[in-house]
């Protein structure tokens, strides 16, 4: 099976290893544009998988990630992330990082549920990361329906990061995707992760 991975905001290969080995794994702003995303979006594959920012983004393009995928798995995906945290908020974070990068991201991935500290990072690094703030303050995905049995939706029960409401906002815009809930936060680990993939493809991946 020819897996696509595109990560959330800061989501390492380290977050999600096993899926990092046997996938195209991108990681938005970290080590790959939004460019280059969309290169792989065209570039096509059997099954999608977008975490976050990266089901955000396959959200503005699910017309063609429709056509060229043929499962697509949105992980806690949203429309806006400014839905879920004030633009002043994400200001805040975008400010705190320049000054204190490791601690910022470590505290975010506390939010997220996951237990790593983040490695120490780039000045370049650092600015990437920032501009990828930058443009959730005012990204917002209006896609259009989809057929049914392509998309599946995730919903993390505790998660702190998408609210329930932003949730029922992208299941509404999508139409017929199909949701499935998990009892864990805004990562959702790994091992579940892998479950998740097989029941949707059919595929073991280990």
């Amino acid at each position: 099976m020819q897996l696509t991975f595109i990560s959330g905001w800061s989501g390492i290969t380290e977050l999600y290893p096993t899926i990092a080995k046997q996938s195209n794994f991108l990681t938005p702003f970290w080590h790959h544009s939004t460019a280059e995303i969309s290169t792989a979006i065209a570039q096509g594959g059997d099954t999608l998988i977008g975490w976050s920012t990266g089901a955000h983004l396959i959200l503005k393009e699910i017309d063609k990630v429709g056509q060229n995928f043929s499962k697509i798995i949105l992980l806690a995906p949203f429309l806006s992330f400014s839905h879920c945290f004030h633009p002043r908020i994400i200001k805040r974070m975008q400010q705190r990082l320049v000054k204190h990068p490791q601690a910022t991201i470590t505290d975010f991935w506390q939010k997220c549920g996951i237990e790593h500290t983040c490695p120490v990072i780039s000045t370049n690094e650092i600015a990437i990361l920032g501009q990828g703030l930058e443009f959730l303050a005012t990204s917002t995905a209006k896609p259009n329906k989809i057929a049914a049995g392509q998309v599946t939706l995730v919903r993390s029960t505790e998660d702190q990061i998408v609210t329930p409401k932003e949730f029922k906002a992208v299941a509404t815009a999508l139409g017929q995707a199909e949701i499935i809930d998990v009892n864990c936060q805004h990562q959702l680990p790994e091992q579940e992760l892998l479950q998740m993939v097989k029941h949707v493809t059919g595929t073991s991946l280990i």
